[in-house]
């Protein structure tokens, strides 16, 4: 498995790839996960499976070409390759050795970093059809190109499906699975004084933001949004290139704001299971993994209605729905669930019950499908499971699959 992104780095991917390593290694598969590093290259062995670490320090071409070998290297020890980052150093490596590969695409990361290097200010359905300058192209065109050269493309969402069948991907190919919601979360979300100590020692209701602090998040909002609030105050978690300037905004604004960072998994589930709402503005989600883990805490959510989000939130039924994100929407949401104890305990507990159709082994199932069915068609075995994605779990064949057996290394 290659990612970008793994513990103690925080995102989607470096929430989903050790709980799926760890799930198909319980299932008999023999699994090495590759990713990026800051702390240079390390064999850790920390995890039931190993990680190969690569310095992230290394830049440009370099650090590519270093990925992509040492990807190929392993790759020579293994049947498949499975991507949920790193998806065109993963499709070159796997094309060196000979060996079939599944790509995860959990966005479009071409316009992510347009977006971020202020390539463009387009969001992401108008930058699908538009064209850039070289570099961007140039990122895009890779992007495509190793997807539409996988065996199959796992997505997380029926939005993100639509996405990447416009990037040329057969629909026979596509399969949506969604993100997994965490396990071991109680029954109930902690509440009461020690949830809701502001800084200045006074009571204040607790609402959580979990973001890469980037534009399309959509902090600045969500800050402008719950400044004229008395008695909030908000708990940012996350980084990146935005932070300072929204540190600023949140002081001149006076917000109750605490800039958390970037902290481990287990502390940011910690956060949400204290929250009182949870917000999350981003104009663009694929399926994110934080909604569903504050909803399996049973903490009420306010989410923008944008790309795979409304596949997990019902408007007024498991959450509440932004439809543009500005911040006296927010502010309308927000004060509504705390104004009505009813709403926040109806909308809460519905979303809590709604996770139960992501637990980790119905999703661990239907990917071992995926990667057991290219497996065995790389093999001369033919193709075995029905694709094109669908929202329920089906029902496994472990004989058929050969679930136990000896020999799958991914």
């Amino acid at each position: 498995m290659t990612t970008g992104i793994f513990p103690p780095d925080i995102g989607g991917p470096a929430t989903y790839v050790p709980i799926m390593a760890e799930a198909l290694t319980a299932r008999g598969v023999s699994v090495t996960v590759l990713t990026l590093s800051p702390d240079g290259l390390l064999y850790e062995r920390g995890y039931p499976f190993p990680v190969v670490r690569i310095p992230r320090r290394s830049l440009g071409v370099r650090r590519t070409v270093q990925v992509i070998a040492r990807i190929a290297r392993l790759a020579r020890h293994h049947d498949l390759l499975f991507a949920p980052g790193l998806p065109v150093e993963a499709a070159l490596a796997a094309a060196l050795v000979g060996k079939p590969y599944v790509l995860k695409v959990v966005g479009d990361l071409a316009w992510e970093r347009a977006v971020v290097q202020g390539r463009t200010s387009d969001d992401i359905e108008t930058f699908q059809s538009r064209r850039y300058g070289p570099w961007t192209e140039a990122h895009r065109w890779s992007q495509r190109w190793a997807a539409r050269r996988a065996a199959r493309v796992v997505v997380p969402s029926a939005y993100l499906r639509r996405i990447v069948r416009g990037w040329g991907v057969a629909e026979r190919k596509i399969e949506v699975i969604p993100n997994i919601a965490p396990t071991g979360t109680g029954s109930a979300p902690v509440r009461g004084a020690n949830a809701r100590t502001g800084t200045d020692g006074s009571q204040r209701f607790k609402v959580v933001t979990v973001a890469r602090l980037v534009p399309w998040k959509g902090v600045e909002q969500v800050i402008r949004g719950l400044a004229a609030m008395d008695g909030v105050e908000l708990f940012i978690v996350g980084d990146g290139p935005d932070r300072s300037r929204l540190e600023a905004l949140a002081g001149a604004h006076q917000c109750h704001a605490r800039f958390l960072g970037q902290v481990p998994r287990r502390e940011v589930l910690a956060i949400l299971r204290t929250a009182d709402i949870f917000v999350l503005n981003s104009a663009y989600e694929g399926h994110p993994h934080v909604v569903l883990e504050a909803m399996a805490f049973g903490v009420p959510v306010v989410a923008r209605a944008a790309g795979g989000t409304p596949e997990l939130v019902q408007d007024r039924e498991t959450g509440l729905l932004l439809q543009s994100g500005t911040a006296s929407e927010i502010a309308a949401a927000v004060s509504e669930i705390l104004q009505d104890p009813d709403l926040r305990e109806r909308l809460g507990q519905a979303g809590q019950a709604s996770v139960a159709a992501f637990s980790l082994e119905c999703i661990a199932d239907r990917t071992w499908q995926v990667l057991a069915d290219v497996l065995a068609a790389s093999q001369g075995g033919g193709s075995r499971v029905q694709h094109g994605g669908g929202d329920e779990c089906r029902t496994m064949d472990s004989n058929r699959l050969g679930r136990r057996s000896e020999g799958s290394r991914w």
